[in-house]
């Protein structure tokens, strides 16, 4: 986060606490809904860190992957929930899902002994994750993290262009 929006966001939290016109209420929602900005901008950020400071350093997460794809080919009816979540979590943390996605097409292959079926299931699973990780993003984005999207898009009058068009008829786009 950079300096200036933290100087904006106190600011924000002082006119909130300061100004007659909010009830108590409305003083307390305000600031718990910034600050649950603030912590989930923080992890997402700290996450994303993570995955690209390890993309060029030992590589763990690769390691990591691999372990729980051999869990998944000795576990394979709960390796089917495991990879869901598992998808849904690296979807929403920018975690690249190819190795995921052909790891699990290999594990479930070998636990069913059979190719055709351990690619449906993979397919299976990891189209759900996927569709549940890219709701997961879209609501993060839409609700919890719309103000520091809006900070970043400030610079690209196209994006305010798109954001206001949708506003006022998004379902005709």
């Amino acid at each position: 986060m950079q300096l200036s929006n933290f100087f904006r966001i106190h600011n924000e939290i002082s006119v909130v606490n300061e100004s007659p016109n909010f009830s108590e209420r409305e003083r307390i929602s305000l600031q718990k809904s910034r600050r649950t900005k603030i912590v989930a901008a923080l992890i997402l950020t700290a996450s994303l860190a993570f995955v690209i400071i390890d993309s060029f350093g030992d590589r763990k997460l690769e390691l990591l992957v691999s372990k729980f794809l051999e869990w998944v080919e000795k576990h394979p009816y709960e390796g089917i929930l495991a990879v869901i979540i598992v998808f849904v979590v690296a979807t929403v943390l920018f975690v690249p899902g190819s190795l995921l996605t052909l790891g699990a097409g290999f594990a479930f292959g070998r636990a069913a002994d059979s190719t055709l079926l351990g690619t449906f299931l993979a397919s299976t699973a990891v189209f759900i994750g996927a569709s549940l990780g890219s709701i997961c993003s879209f609501l993060l984005g839409r609700y919890l993290l719309r103000d520091f999207v809006l900070t970043l898009a400030a610079g690209y009058p196209i994006f305010q262009a798109v954001d206001k068009a949708l506003q006022g008829n998004g379902f005709k786009i």
